[in-house]
């Protein structure tokens, strides 16, 4: 069927791999041979544009969102303490960055612009999901602070590797707890 229970099922009985989340073994295996050495490149491009030290987040646990039912996991987390301007590849656009940023790691052998909206829509949902104030430790019991910015790394076509810069968007973000919401009842 195709009502929200029905879609909701479906996703929580799902595996990954084969016939799952992923269609493809290939995709699977090229994802774990790629992310270290992609999040490792992008932690060095970063640092040529910073002068002080990147800190390198913890990313072996899940982030729980405090307030929605909604939780992720990152391919690399990075707290930047001072700004960091990073140009986007295709609109020349420079964002300056500082904080706690989530990474997603891609590979598309095919296309040379935009990560897909499906990226965008991960890494959205992982900035949404991690906590700054679980990071900083003068900020435990304060409430969850979701990241103002957000990073896909794409390696392309021609092994191009781009970073792609976000930041936070208080309308996706509504319109996304909406269908979380619609979806979980």
């Amino acid at each position: 069927g195709h009502t929200n229970e029905d879609q909701r099922l479906s996703l929580v009985n799902k595996t990954v791999g084969e016939g799952g989340f992923f269609g493809s073994q290939k995709a699977l295996d090229r994802g774990k041979l790629f992310e270290s050495p992609l999040a490792e490149w992008t932690l060095s491009e970063l640092q040529k544009l910073s002068k002080s030290e990147i800190k390198v987040i913890d990313n072996s646990k899940a982030d729980l969102h405090d307030k929605y039912r909604i939780a992720s996991s990152c391919d690399l987390k990075l707290f930047l303490s001072e700004p960091i301007d990073v140009k986007c590849p295709v609109t020349g656009n420079i964002i300056s960055m500082s904080g706690l940023v989530p990474v997603e790691i891609k590979t598309d052998g095919y296309n040379k612009g935009e990560p897909h909206k499906d990226f965008e829509a991960q890494l959205r949902h992982q900035m949404m999901c991690v906590n700054e104030n679980k990071v900083n430790k003068k900020g435990k019991d304060k409430p969850h602070k979701e990241a103002q910015f957000g990073i896909i790394t794409k390696l392309g076509p021609n092994l191009e590797m781009n970073m792609y810069p976000y930041e936070k968007d208080e309308e996706w973000n509504a319109d996304y707890l909406e269908n979380v919401a619609d979806f979980w009842r």
